[in-house]
């Protein structure tokens, strides 16, 4: 996966692995050890996560220019 990250369940406190552009596209990620946790992003937060992280790489690229 590209762009992989990870998450504990908020039960066993596993790694979740997840994709952070499948995520906001919205798919859904179980925990290896309970497969009854998933997480998601809810459909109405999609745009927002997805503006903060435009933002985030904003800044990530204007901190990495030399100084003139």
């Amino acid at each position: 996966m590209q762009n992989q990250q990870y998450i504990c369940c908020p039960d066993c406190n596993t790694k979740i692995p997840f994709d952070t552009q499948a995520l906001i596209a919205g798919a859904q990620f179980s925990c290896p050890s309970c497969p009854d946790v998933r997480i998601g992003i809810d459909v109405g937060s999609r745009q927002i996560v997805q503006d903060t992280l435009t933002e985030l790489d904003k800044v990530k690229r204007n901190s990495l220019r030399p100084n003139s």
